[in-house]
């Protein structure tokens, strides 16, 4: 009879164990569950595959007409998205922002978003030649040979009027790409960099 009651106590304390652990495993999962319904309430869709173009990305082609009038959109972004369905989001992890972008015929128009999801700026930036032609750039290299391959990208900082400012060209490739040239103060080529728009 001992051992009968010493073996029931036996089950009874495994049971309330694993019932303990498990109501602890379910409460960090729920809580996990509760975090990622509340950015999704925050924003009703999902960041893009980080291995993926736009182009591989995005199902609407957008003509002239449209795009003209989608610039001139007002909202935040989950307005944008009831009105224009965003296929291409990123998140830029520097400064918090997310990027939507909408292809046109031959064109490419952006939205960047702070945190909140309230439009900061919006860019329509003229495509560059494809990627593999920014390959073709080295380190050390001077500015010129850059604006002589891509003289329509975004060379912010010669607009500044700051010599402060980070010089670093943008550019928009015509495959998909946005290629990131930084120079030093002497505009030579520092770095490359590139990554899906």
């Amino acid at each position: 009879m001992n051992r009968e009651i010493f073996a029931l106590a036996a089950i009874l304390i495994l049971f309330f164990l694993v019932s303990a652990c498990d109501s602890k495993n379910g409460a960090t999962a729920a809580s996990e569950k509760n975090t990622q319904t509340v950015e999704k309430e925050n924003m009703a869709f999902e960041v893009s595959p980080e291995n993926l173009t736009v182009y591989e990305l995005v199902t609407t082609i957008y003509d002239d007409e449209q795009l003209l009038k989608l610039s001139e959109f007002k909202g935040n972004i989950n307005e944008l998205n009831d009105n224009y369905k965003i296929e291409c989001l990123r998140y830029i992890e520097k400064g918090a922002i997310y990027r939507a972008t909408y292809v046109g015929e031959g064109k490419i128009l952006t939205f960047w978003f702070n945190s909140d999801g309230e439009c900061q700026i919006i860019k329509a930036p003229q495509l560059s030649p494809p990627k593999a032609r920014f390959e073709e750039l080295t380190i050390g290299q001077p500015f010129d040979v850059v604006y002589q391959l891509d003289s329509t990208a975004e060379y912010d900082f010669m607009n500044t009027g700051r010599t402060d400012a980070p010089k670093v060209s943008s550019h928009y490739t015509s495959d998909g790409w946005l290629v990131h040239i930084s120079y030093d103060d002497h505009l030579r080529i520092t770095g490359i960099t590139s990554e899906p728009i």
